[in-house]
């Protein structure tokens, strides 16, 4: 078996607008056609799942054989039937060779991380073939037309396997589960749409925004009892020993930014994340609460709830991704529920979900289980 093809990869599609109507039209359309539950196992194209139909491109084309046949017919000329003949034939052989292109191709469900709101969720998919001859101009793209995701149009050699990755943007925060996938081709000569619809269980989560700039970090639980040893404190000041340089994020303080080394840069400026901060020893121990009530925006608009919440979720996912590159226990307090303090990339996933899922309702999310990566 070849190895994998790396897809081109179509530009960037705006998702196309339509009315309420025909979004409720092609909804009970496709559930009728093609059923609502998923595909749970790899699925085998075969006739029962391949549709086709002419193009804008074929109709014309039809068009054209019917007024050359009363021509011919008209002034009874033979080459204007055989022309005519040919013709159809061709476009017949055109039209089972479209259909052919996608049968017997094998759709594998794969993976999707979880992404932050906002950002680019990547949907990975695998299709494969087992016949000696190749499988060109393959497009795969969600069948939602209100969903920003650029199609992505692939080719198969003689029993080849690809890995297809769609990239949707513009997610909100909550459960995501993938819709129905479109995979279509053309080819050979355009005259024909084959297309199948696919439901591959895939499901992710999409955390909030983080808010940027976010408010500093809220300070250190018992900060008058941190622990501090005869190693990280200076024997004659009582300071804290300095122990290097890092990169400034978002939440960080200005106090402790570098500013000898920051005015050796040129073209830099103050409020830009490659800024070095100092760390000491000592300054960073303890455990640190990132709390509701302490992520209170600047523009706290009371008279819309639900902004003022999801600006709190907004501060909190940025306290959250700060904290852990810093490298300070922290633990997460929302109304109703409290994590431990603690480190680690799944503390920080169990933070994170805590945040997504929010005054959301489950009850209606995927119904399978899935293991999505973690957000950059």
């Amino acid at each position: 078996m070849n190895g994998p093809r790396t897809p081109t990869l179509a530009p960037n599609a705006r998702p196309h607008r339509i009315g309420p109507l025909r979004r409720w039209y092609q909804q009970k359309l496709e559930r009728w056609l093609y059923g609502r539950a998923p595909d749970l196992q790899p699925l085998t194209l075969t006739q029962r799942r391949i549709y086709i139909l002419p193009t804008v491109a074929g109709l014309g084309f039809v068009a054209t054989l019917l007024t050359m046949l009363l021509v011919a017919i008209n002034y009874d000329l033979a080459l204007g039937y055989a022309v005519v003949f040919l013709l159809a034939g061709v476009g017949t052989l055109g039209m089972g060779q479209t259909c052919r292109n996608l049968a017997g191709l094998t759709l594998v469900p794969g993976h999707a991380d979880n992404a932050l709101a906002g950002e680019t969720l990547y949907v990975t998919l695998y299709a494969r073939h087992s016949r000696n001859e190749p499988r060109p101009a393959l497009r795969f793209n969600v069948a939602d037309d209100g969903m920003a995701c650029a199609p992505v149009d692939i080719s198969l050699r003689a029993a080849g396997e690809v890995t297809v990755t769609l990239r949707i943007t513009g997610l909100q925060r909550g459960p995501f589960r993938l819709p129905p996938i479109r995979v279509e081709s053309r080819f050979p000569l355009g005259l024909f749409r084959t297309w199948t619809i696919w439901r591959p269980p895939i499901a992710a989560l999409i955390y909030p925004a983080p808010a940027y700039p976010a408010p500093a970090l809220p300070p250190l639980a018992a900060r008058g009892q941190i622990r501090r040893t005869t190693q990280t404190r200076h024997p004659w000041t009582g300071e804290d020993d300095f122990a290097g340089l890092r990169q400034r994020t978002p939440a960080d303080p200005l106090r402790h930014v570098a500013w000898k080394i920051a005015a050796r840069r040129d073209g830099i400026e103050i409020a830009t994340p490659e800024l070095l901060l100092k760390h000491f020893h000592g300054t960073e121990a303890g455990e640190q609460w990132l709390s509701w009530d302490d992520a209170r925006p600047e523009c706290d608009d009371h008279d819309d709830p639900a902004a003022g919440q999801e600006a709190r979720l907004s501060i909190l996912c940025a306290w959250v991704l700060a904290a852990e590159r810093r490298g300070v226990p922290y633990g997460l307090r929302l109304p109703g529920e409290d994590i431990p303090p603690d480190l680690g990339p799944a503390h920080r996933e169990a933070c994170l979900t805590r945040l997504a899922l929010f005054g959301l309702d489950t009850s209606a999310s995927a119904p399978w289980d899935t293991s999505a990566g973690a957000a950059s």
